[in-house]
């Protein structure tokens, strides 16, 4: 497994929305889908993009639709319905979701696994590409479509006809997805989920938002009738409130006609129901200063909120600057309170500052941090103090500006991206739009809008506007922790009154710093240069060893991908007293910044790109990837290359760590499996320590030291092949890497021999965990070692097995049981530990089912052994698989990871490309059978059972 952190370079982790925000953060002022017109009409003074079709059938069916490339020969269909939770009567709660539920149980046409049967066949895969999502106001069933002819299309869209106006519910079809919801209420009962419950509570207590969590009762899952559930489905799921939404590479007016064909004949089934009169809160509760405690918290994490009733009113330009505005300052604060983070993480960790819809017609301005739990004070006190400097004297001109220089790019990037957004981001556009009413408009429009308006924003007005958002009145306080924190609501008052006693000043401003890092030497030449014409593929060699791997690309306008592999390093190298360092570089090395920057320099150096990077240590390499605008590359470049010949190794880096692995704990808390996989490897492979999990904090300097001295000769020398994939010119990309990398010091290529281990030997018996007691489910994991499966065309079969295996996964613990809502197989592999390729299956059940779940996992692997997959199973699981890969196959990091990363190490990866499709379509089920009989024998499987632990007296 690789160890994975990404890190924003540029530190503007929150302008990931920053387009769409500039027009969305009023859309929940609509109050359309509670209304009793579920759709609402047009809510700004925008047109919208004129590529968009749409319209309303005569018995009140709505769609929109739009042509988009991306990706090629698919398409991107939805089905909204104006109902969810906040429809529920007092008996009905959860009512909405379990009728979603019942959509994949079956209809009247197609009964029973019939429906899900036809799509997975068709090529839609069973949860990726056939889903549905409950929400307080409405439900959303998601279709990707695997081809783009009429039929194919024609047959999703009967499919939704059959969700909205046939479906059957079967009662012994019920009774099984009881279980099934009930694993999934299991599954989303986090600390997470709690905490935010809690917070709902204390802004709109007794209101009808509180009680109406879309997931339900548990009381009423369990004894809700068939009668309750077809009648909240006659009563909703009515023609005027069924929109359709499309996105993707077809012609609008066939998908028009076709809905015409379909949804033509939809009538509703029951009278029109009452709206709710309580079914939007009206008003907040008195703010309040709280102590939220959990067993499940790991830390501690404070929050300062406040609520905001949004105006149901048209929106015009004002208020889409004002809109803009605010999101600058909010930007410019967790910019500020980001770099404090860098500077000094013990006092304060993570924070974030937004504003996010809370419900229908209500936003909340959130501004949030975390810590540890012994130091809540200290991290109440830096929060208050922060804030009320903000409020108090705003922003200076060099906050601004960067942030700024942002919003200006991200528009401008959306212009030269348009013709690559992919069709799901499209369509989740679309589906905005019908719900509430604000048009989805060109990047040209939105560019016009307020392109202006950005370059006249003052300091000014964002002190202003943020003024405004948090106001004068006393704001809603949580503080959220751990059981064993022993404080009172009244010792969380005082803490915050005593930092209001202390006095603030303006924040002072910056010095502009240059990069330090411009040359690296004399360039190298090119040495040795291929180019492939059949995949138009260039590889080539430098004088001083690095080697590079360029394939040009237009799956992402504007965008260029890079790899720099070290090989030689990664985990193989770790030595026994060194184990968990690099699940510690992971998470420290890139916030360690440079030698000569430390990590706030190097984001304000930077700010306003769009320029993201990660470090990754590997089994046998390292590796430094990045992404950007293909203007930024060089700069890009330059970067990656410094990392590598300078890395900072700052001890400010040790909280970024300790950070991390507090929310990785977290994680791990929360999950039934996650106790497993905190030490499955290590026992998989004969104890070697190599490969277990951190499972304390105990960082301090001197881990950052052996870090340092494990890293440096793999930096320094190791063998160097840089991938670089995208929208970008070969001769700007040799150009610019002969210029860096071809500029270091010479590398070496001899490739160090690691110790692999061995799979152990196998026990029989179980392996028991108990995962913390807040966990409401128990997991099952069963590892199958596959040492021998190691030719290409054998793993390539394995992963056809891991889906065939899934689907009979599903078919038994979910569809037959009814006790699992999480399950899946996986075939693991990894090219430096080809002996220990693994088949994985995994499920988390009720505990009080563990015991028969585990036994008939254990029956079906024996029954396939004897039996086999049926045509009807295989058919199900290939065809999904074989369009995934083949829709994989046109993303950038298929090219950059699976292919060039090491195409010249391993000139395999390139020939492999030739023949994936064409092998994996000739895939047999008597292959996979004849696998089933080789390598899944119970004598041989390791078996991994956790069990929540029994909470302490």
């Amino acid at each position: 497994m690789t160890s994975r952190l990404h890190l924003r370079v540029c530190g503007l982790p929150f302008l990931l929305l920053i387009c769409t925000a500039l027009f969305t953060a009023a859309h929940a002022s609509t109050l359309a889908p509670l209304l009793s017109v579920p759709f609402s009409e047009r809510r700004a003074d925008l047109e919208p993009d004129p590529a968009i079709v749409s319209g309303r059938l005569e018995n009140g069916v709505r769609y929109l639709a739009r042509r988009n490339a991306i990706p090629e020969g698919r398409i991107s269909l939805r089905m909204v319905i104006a109902a969810g939770s906040l429809h529920e009567e007092e008996h009905e709660r959860g009512v909405a979701h379990f009728v979603e539920h019942m959509a994949f149980r079956g209809s009247k046409l197609h009964p029973g696994e019939a429906l899900p049967a036809l799509l997975q066949r068709e090529g839609f895969a069973f949860g990726p590409d056939n889903t549905a999502f409950t929400n307080y106001d409405h439900t959303i069933y998601h279709l990707e479509v695997p081809r783009n002819d009429e039929a194919t299309l024609r047959r999703a869209l009967e499919v939704f006809y059959e969700y909205a106006n046939h479906l059957s519910f079967e009662p012994d079809h019920i009774e099984k997805e009881r279980g099934v919801i009930l694993s999934e209420k299991a599954v989303r009962d986090t600390a997470e989920a709690r905490g935010h419950e809690r917070s709902l509570q204390g802004l709109f207590p007794s209101s009808r938002v509180v009680q109406r969590a879309p997931i339900g009762t548990e009381e009423i899952i369990r004894t809700c009738t068939r009668e309750t559930l077809v009648g909240f489905y006659d009563k909703w799921y009515r023609p005027e409130r069924v929109g359709i939404l499309a996105a993707g590479d077809m012609d609008p007016k066939v998908l028009e006609r076709l809905i015409r064909d379909i949804f033509a004949p939809m009538t509703a089934r029951a009278p029109a129901p009452a709206i709710p009169p309580d079914i939007l809160p009206t008003a907040t509760g008195q703010p309040t200063t709280l102590v939220v405690r959990d067993s499940g918290s790991v830390g501690s994490v404070m929050v300062f909120l406040r609520p905001l009733r949004l105006p149901n009113t048209i929106e015009d330009n004002a208020r889409r600057v004002e809109t803009m505005q605010r999101n600058v300052a909010f930007a410019a604060f967790q910019r500020r309170l980001a770099r404090m983070s860098q500077e000094n993480a013990e006092a304060l960790v993570s924070p974030a500052v937004q504003l996010y819809d809370v419900v229908t017609g209500w936003q909340a301005a959130w501004f949030s941090a975390s810590g540890r739990l012994d130091g809540w004070e200290k991290l109440a006190r830096r929060m208050e103090q922060e804030h009320r400097r903000a409020m108090l004297f705003g922003f200076t001109p060099d906050e601004i500006e960067p942030i700024r220089k942002h919003f200006l790019e991200s528009l401008d990037a959306g212009i030269r991206t348009q013709e690559t957004e992919d069709s799901r981001s499209s369509v989740s556009r679309l589906v905005s739009s019908l719900l509430y009413g604000f048009p989805v408009i060109t990047p040209q429009a939105m560019q016009a809008e307020l392109g202006e308006a950005l370059i006249a924003l003052t300091p000014e007005d964002c002190h202003r506007i943020f003024r405004e958002t948090w106001g004068e009145e006393p704001l809603h306080i949580r503080l959220f922790a751990n059981e064993s924190l022993k404080i009172t609501d009244a010792d969380l008052s005082r803490a915050l009154k005593e930092s209001q006693a202390v006095a603030v000043s303006p924040h002072e401003a910056s010095t502009a710093v240059e990069f330090a890092y411009q040359t690296f030497g004399r360039a190298t030449e090119r040495v040795n240069h291929r180019h492939l014409e059949d995949l138009d593929v260039h590889l080539a060699r430098f004088a001083n060893g690095v080697r590079l791997n360029f394939k040009h690309t237009e799956f992402e306008k504007d965008t260029v991908a890079i790899c720099v592999r070290i090989a030689g390093g990664g985990r193989l190298s770790l030595k026994k007293k060194q184990a968990g360092l690099d699940w510690f570089a992971a998470w420290s090395f890139v916030s360690g910044g440079l030698g000569k920057h430390s990590p706030t320099e190097l984001n304000d150096i930077l700010s306003g790109r769009t320029l993201s990077g990660g470090f990754y240590s590997g089994t046998d390499s390292f590796m430094l990837t990045a992404r950007c605008a293909r203007r930024d590359l060089q700069l890009m470049m330059k970067v990656l290359a410094a990392h590598v010949i300078d890395p900072g190794y700052r001890e400010q880096a040790l909280p970024v760590a300790k950070s991390t692995f507090g929310s990785m704990i977290t994680d791990l808390v929360a999950s039934p499996s996650g106790v497993i996989r905190v030490s499955m490897d290590q026992i998989l492979f004969g104890n070697d320590p190599r490969f277990a999990m951190p499972v304390q904090d105990n960082f301090s300097p001197e881990t950052l030291s052996d870090m340092r001295k494990w890293l440096t000769p793999h930096l320094q020398k190791g063998p160097v092949e840089i991938a670089v994939v995208g929208d970008a010119r070969w001769d700007d990309v040799s150009g610019i890497v002969s210029r860096t990398f071809g500029a270091l010091a010479p590398r070496s290529e001899k490739f160090p021999k690691h110790k692999v281990p061995d799979f152990a030997k196998s026990t029989g018996r179980p392996y028991l965990f108990q995962s913390h007691p807040s966990v409401k489910q128990a997991a099952i994991l069963i590892a199958y070692p596959m040492p021998d499966c190691q030719s290409l065309s054998d793993t390539r079969r394995a992963h056809m097995l891991a889906a065939a295996i899934e689907e009979r996964v599903r078919r038994t613990l979910r569809e037959e049981l009814g006790s699992a809502y999480v399950f899946d197989a996986s075939f693991m592999e990894d090219d430096a530990l080809s002996g220990l390729n693994r088949m994985i299956i995994h499920a988390e059940v009720n505990p009080e089912r563990i015991d028969q779940a585990v036994d008939r996992l254990r029956s079906e692997v024996r029954n396939l052994a004897t039996s086999g997959f049926t045509e009807d199973e295989f058919l199900r699981a290939r065809n999904p698989v074989v369009r995934a890969y083949r829709d994989e196959m046109n993303t950038n990091d298929y090219w950059l990871f699976t292919v060039l990363s090491q195409a010249q190490t391993n000139p395999k990866k390139l020939a492999a490309v030739k023949t994936r499709l064409p092998e994996l379509e000739g895939i047999t089920r008597f292959e996979l059978n004849q696998m089933v009989g080789r390598y899944l024998h119970a004598d041989r499987a390791f078996e991994f059972v956790s069990l929540p632990a029994k909470p302490a007296p």
